[in-house]
């Protein structure tokens, strides 16, 4: 549990230094550091999932947190439409995580 919050701290940090990045390189290297996160997410995901569930039910859960990728970049399409400005886009998808870090 603790490495599944540290890393999406990481991919939350990441993103709101994106959103204030002054520069490119600033930018460029703020993207990096969500993109660590996100990979330790993934993998405290699927380790969470493998030590919670026996062998029998572990297809199934692995396809429903790989859905919620699935699903969640499919929401971000018409919310992008609704919302033209990528650092504002990028605001309102940090504040959507938020409530992940609380709980």
């Amino acid at each position: 549990r603790f490495a599944s919050i540290a890393s999406f701290a990481f991919v939350q940090a990441g993103s709101l230094a994106a959103l204030a990045a002054p520069a490119y390189t600033a930018y460029a290297l703020a993207r990096f550091l969500t993109g660590v996160g996100v990979g330790g997410v993934s993998v405290a995901d699927y380790v969470w999932v493998f030590e919670l569930v026996g062998p029998n039910k572990r297809s199934q859960l692995m396809i429903l947190s790989s859905t919620s990728f699935a699903l969640g970049a499919m929401f971000l399409s018409p919310l992008a439409l609704a919302v033209p400005l990528w650092r504002a886009l990028s605001l309102l998808v940090f504040l959507m995580g938020l409530p992940i870090l609380v709980y």
